[in-house]
Protein backbone atom coordinates (compact mmCIF):
# COMPACT_ATOMS: atom_id res chain seq x y z
CA UNK A 1 0.00 0.00 0.00
CA UNK A 2 1.16 3.60 -0.55
CA UNK A 3 2.91 5.32 2.19
CA UNK A 4 1.54 8.75 0.31
CA UNK A 5 -0.65 10.42 2.77
CA UNK A 6 -4.29 10.08 1.38
CA UNK A 7 -6.23 13.18 -0.59
CA UNK A 8 -9.32 14.43 1.52
CA UNK A 9 -11.69 17.20 1.17
CA UNK A 10 -14.00 18.92 3.96
CA UNK A 11 -17.62 19.89 3.53
CA UNK A 12 -19.11 22.88 6.20
CA UNK A 13 -22.30 24.63 6.49
CA UNK A 14 -24.66 25.99 8.68
CA UNK A 15 -28.04 26.63 8.81
CA UNK A 16 -28.74 28.88 12.16
CA UNK A 17 -27.23 30.63 14.87
CA UNK A 18 -27.65 26.83 16.98
CA UNK A 19 -25.42 25.28 15.11
CA UNK A 20 -21.59 25.02 14.86
CA UNK A 21 -19.67 27.85 13.54
CA UNK A 22 -18.01 27.42 10.17
CA UNK A 23 -14.74 28.38 11.46
CA UNK A 24 -15.17 25.23 14.21
CA UNK A 25 -16.67 22.79 11.80
CA UNK A 26 -13.40 23.73 9.03
CA UNK A 27 -10.67 23.21 12.62
CA UNK A 28 -12.84 19.47 13.28
CA UNK A 29 -12.05 18.81 9.92
CA UNK A 30 -8.38 19.59 9.69
CA UNK A 31 -7.73 17.93 13.36
CA UNK A 32 -9.25 15.00 12.32
CA UNK A 33 -7.38 14.63 9.08
CA UNK A 34 -4.64 15.15 10.95
CA UNK A 35 -5.05 12.65 13.58
CA UNK A 36 -5.72 9.62 10.76
CA UNK A 37 -3.41 10.62 8.05
CA UNK A 38 -5.15 12.64 5.46
CA UNK A 39 -4.25 15.83 3.65
CA UNK A 40 -6.85 18.36 3.38
CA UNK A 41 -7.14 19.37 -0.43
CA UNK A 42 -9.77 21.56 0.07
CA UNK A 43 -12.99 22.26 2.08
CA UNK A 44 -16.15 22.99 0.57
CA UNK A 45 -17.88 25.78 2.37
CA UNK A 46 -21.41 26.57 2.12
CA UNK A 47 -21.82 29.26 3.92
CA UNK A 48 -24.01 30.60 6.96
CA UNK A 49 -27.81 29.77 6.68
CA UNK A 50 -27.54 27.69 4.17
CA UNK A 51 -30.53 25.04 4.74
CA UNK A 52 -29.58 21.05 4.68
CA UNK A 53 -32.99 20.51 3.35
CA UNK A 54 -32.11 22.36 -0.21
CA UNK A 55 -31.01 20.06 -2.93
CA UNK A 56 -29.53 22.99 -5.13
CA UNK A 57 -27.01 24.18 -2.66
CA UNK A 58 -24.10 25.13 -5.00
CA UNK A 59 -20.65 23.83 -2.83
CA UNK A 60 -22.33 20.14 -1.95
CA UNK A 61 -22.97 19.71 -5.98
CA UNK A 62 -19.86 20.59 -6.87
CA UNK A 63 -18.47 18.19 -3.80
CA UNK A 64 -20.67 15.47 -5.59
CA UNK A 65 -19.27 16.02 -8.93
CA UNK A 66 -15.61 16.37 -8.02
CA UNK A 67 -15.80 12.91 -5.99
CA UNK A 68 -17.88 11.42 -9.48
CA UNK A 69 -14.52 12.27 -10.98
CA UNK A 70 -12.60 10.99 -8.56
CA UNK A 71 -10.54 13.50 -7.75
CA UNK A 72 -10.25 12.89 -3.80
CA UNK A 73 -10.21 10.09 -1.54
CA UNK A 74 -12.33 11.27 1.49
CA UNK A 75 -14.42 13.80 2.44
CA UNK A 76 -14.61 14.70 5.63
CA UNK A 77 -18.05 16.45 7.54
CA UNK A 78 -18.17 17.17 11.36
CA UNK A 79 -21.66 15.08 11.34
CA UNK A 80 -23.43 13.54 8.75
CA UNK A 81 -25.93 16.34 9.23
CA UNK A 82 -23.72 18.99 8.14
CA UNK A 83 -24.31 16.90 4.74
CA UNK A 84 -27.77 17.33 4.80
CA UNK A 85 -31.09 17.25 6.61
CA UNK A 86 -33.03 14.95 4.29
CA UNK A 87 -32.16 11.40 5.18
CA UNK A 88 -33.37 10.05 2.00
CA UNK A 89 -29.81 12.41 0.36
CA UNK A 90 -27.31 11.45 2.79
CA UNK A 91 -28.17 8.08 1.49
CA UNK A 92 -27.91 8.66 -1.60
CA UNK A 93 -24.64 10.02 -1.01
CA UNK A 94 -23.36 7.98 1.35
CA UNK A 95 -23.86 4.87 -1.29
CA UNK A 96 -22.68 7.14 -4.50
CA UNK A 97 -19.53 7.88 -2.91
CA UNK A 98 -18.70 4.30 -1.48
CA UNK A 99 -19.75 3.36 -5.90
CA UNK A 100 -16.89 6.18 -6.76
CA UNK A 101 -14.85 4.77 -3.82
CA UNK A 102 -14.46 7.99 -1.67
CA UNK A 103 -14.53 7.24 1.86
CA UNK A 104 -16.73 9.18 4.06
CA UNK A 105 -15.50 10.12 7.75
CA UNK A 106 -17.39 12.18 10.28
CA UNK A 107 -15.81 13.71 13.09
CA UNK A 108 -18.35 12.43 15.26
CA UNK A 109 -17.99 8.98 14.30
CA UNK A 110 -14.97 8.59 12.15
CA UNK A 111 -15.04 6.36 9.23
CA UNK A 112 -18.38 5.59 7.32
CA UNK A 113 -17.84 2.00 6.29
CA UNK A 114 -20.26 1.47 3.67
CA UNK A 115 -19.21 -2.76 3.67
CA UNK A 116 -20.14 -2.78 7.23
CA UNK A 117 -24.13 -3.85 7.39
CA UNK A 118 -24.72 -1.21 10.26
CA UNK A 119 -22.38 1.67 10.12
CA UNK A 120 -24.24 3.52 7.65
CA UNK A 121 -27.44 3.05 9.31
CA UNK A 122 -26.04 4.00 13.12
CA UNK A 123 -24.83 7.23 11.59
CA UNK A 124 -28.27 8.17 10.03
CA UNK A 125 -29.61 6.88 13.17
CA UNK A 126 -27.53 9.51 15.14
CA UNK A 127 -28.21 12.07 12.43
CA UNK A 128 -32.05 11.76 12.98
CA UNK A 129 -32.62 10.38 16.23
CA UNK A 130 -34.89 13.36 17.03
CA UNK A 131 -37.13 12.79 14.32
CA UNK A 132 -39.59 9.73 14.87
CA UNK A 133 -40.86 9.08 11.89
CA UNK A 134 -36.96 9.09 10.22
CA UNK A 135 -36.31 6.82 13.24
CA UNK A 136 -38.77 4.30 11.89
CA UNK A 137 -37.83 4.60 8.30
CA UNK A 138 -34.33 4.02 9.71
CA UNK A 139 -35.06 0.73 11.19
CA UNK A 140 -36.85 -0.79 8.72
CA UNK A 141 -33.55 -0.32 6.53
CA UNK A 142 -31.38 -1.74 9.45
CA UNK A 143 -34.52 -4.31 9.28
CA UNK A 144 -34.14 -5.05 5.38
CA UNK A 145 -29.86 -4.72 5.78
CA UNK A 146 -30.04 -7.42 8.45
CA UNK A 147 -32.27 -9.58 5.82
CA UNK A 148 -29.80 -9.72 3.46
CA UNK A 149 -27.02 -10.66 5.51
CA UNK A 150 -28.46 -13.22 7.06
CA UNK A 151 -29.48 -14.48 3.34
CA UNK A 152 -25.60 -14.03 1.82
CA UNK A 153 -26.74 -11.39 -0.18
CA UNK A 154 -24.66 -8.55 -1.14
CA UNK A 155 -25.31 -5.44 1.18
CA UNK A 156 -23.51 -2.25 -0.18
CA UNK A 157 -22.62 0.43 -2.40
CA UNK A 158 -21.27 -1.03 -6.57
CA UNK A 159 -17.71 -1.90 -6.07
CA UNK A 160 -15.91 -0.48 -9.38
CA UNK A 161 -16.23 -2.96 -11.73
CA UNK A 162 -19.13 -4.54 -10.95
CA UNK A 163 -23.14 -4.27 -11.43
CA UNK A 164 -26.09 -5.54 -9.69
CA UNK A 165 -27.80 -8.87 -11.12
CA UNK A 166 -30.93 -8.68 -12.10
CA UNK A 167 -32.76 -9.80 -8.84
CA UNK A 168 -30.46 -7.49 -6.72
CA UNK A 169 -29.18 -10.00 -4.68
CA UNK A 170 -25.43 -10.51 -6.26
CA UNK A 171 -22.90 -8.98 -8.18
CA UNK A 172 -21.83 -9.31 -11.78
CA UNK A 173 -19.14 -8.32 -13.94
CA UNK A 174 -19.93 -4.48 -15.40
CA UNK A 175 -18.33 -2.27 -17.79
CA UNK A 176 -15.39 -1.35 -16.00
CA UNK A 177 -14.42 -4.78 -15.21
CA UNK A 178 -11.69 -5.49 -17.03
CA UNK A 179 -10.30 -2.09 -16.34
CA UNK A 180 -10.15 -3.30 -12.54
CA UNK A 181 -8.43 -6.55 -13.44
CA UNK A 182 -5.97 -4.67 -15.23
CA UNK A 183 -5.20 -2.27 -12.12
CA UNK A 184 -4.84 -5.76 -10.32
CA UNK A 185 -2.43 -6.78 -12.87
CA UNK A 186 -0.56 -3.56 -12.67
CA UNK A 187 -0.10 -3.87 -8.63
CA UNK A 188 0.95 -7.49 -9.11
CA UNK A 189 3.79 -6.23 -11.76
CA UNK A 190 5.15 -3.85 -8.89
CA UNK A 191 3.66 -0.88 -10.05
CA UNK A 192 2.78 1.65 -6.71
CA UNK A 193 -0.56 3.23 -5.68
CA UNK A 194 0.24 6.35 -7.75
CA UNK A 195 1.60 5.40 -10.65
CA UNK A 196 -1.97 3.11 -10.97
CA UNK A 197 -3.69 5.80 -10.41
CA UNK A 198 -2.42 8.19 -12.80
CA UNK A 199 -2.40 5.62 -15.81
CA UNK A 200 -6.46 4.54 -15.25
CA UNK A 201 -7.89 7.83 -13.79
CA UNK A 202 -9.07 6.51 -10.49
CA UNK A 203 -8.31 7.72 -6.70
CA UNK A 204 -6.04 5.85 -4.75
CA UNK A 205 -8.76 5.03 -2.51
CA UNK A 206 -9.87 3.23 -5.13
CA UNK A 207 -6.80 1.18 -6.38
CA UNK A 208 -6.88 -0.40 -2.42
CA UNK A 209 -10.48 -0.97 -2.14
CA UNK A 210 -10.27 -3.03 -5.66
CA UNK A 211 -7.42 -4.48 -4.16
CA UNK A 212 -9.30 -5.44 -0.91
CA UNK A 213 -12.07 -6.96 -2.85
CA UNK A 214 -9.42 -8.89 -5.23
CA UNK A 215 -11.06 -12.78 -4.43
CA UNK A 216 -14.27 -11.14 -5.50
CA UNK A 217 -12.76 -9.64 -9.30
CA UNK A 218 -11.33 -13.26 -9.79
CA UNK A 219 -14.21 -15.25 -8.95
CA UNK A 220 -16.23 -13.21 -11.60
CA UNK A 221 -13.98 -13.63 -14.23
CA UNK A 222 -15.36 -17.79 -14.28
CA UNK A 223 -18.73 -16.97 -12.92
CA UNK A 224 -21.62 -14.98 -14.05
CA UNK A 225 -22.18 -13.48 -10.59
CA UNK A 226 -20.88 -13.20 -6.86
CA UNK A 227 -22.95 -13.20 -3.55
CA UNK A 228 -21.03 -13.00 0.41
CA UNK A 229 -22.49 -16.02 0.46
CA UNK A 230 -19.72 -17.81 -1.64
CA UNK A 231 -17.18 -16.69 0.55
CA UNK A 232 -16.36 -20.08 1.53
CA UNK A 233 -15.47 -21.16 -1.53
CA UNK A 234 -12.63 -18.47 -2.53
CA UNK A 235 -11.70 -17.75 1.00
CA UNK A 236 -12.35 -14.74 3.28
CA UNK A 237 -12.74 -11.53 2.15
CA UNK A 238 -14.07 -8.17 2.71
CA UNK A 239 -17.58 -7.34 0.76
Amino acid sequence: MSDEPKVAVGYVRRSDKSDSSIESQIRDIHEYAEENGYEVDQVYNEGNRVSGWDDAREQYNEMRAAAKREEFDAVIARDGTRLGRDERERMRLWLDLAEWGIELHTKRRGYIDPDEPFSMVQEAFHASQSDHAKREEIEKAQAEIQLRVENGWWHGGLPKGTEYTADKRGLARGAEYETVMNIISAKEDGETHAEVSDEYGVATGTVTNILSRRAMYEYLRNHDEWRPAYTDSIGEIEQ
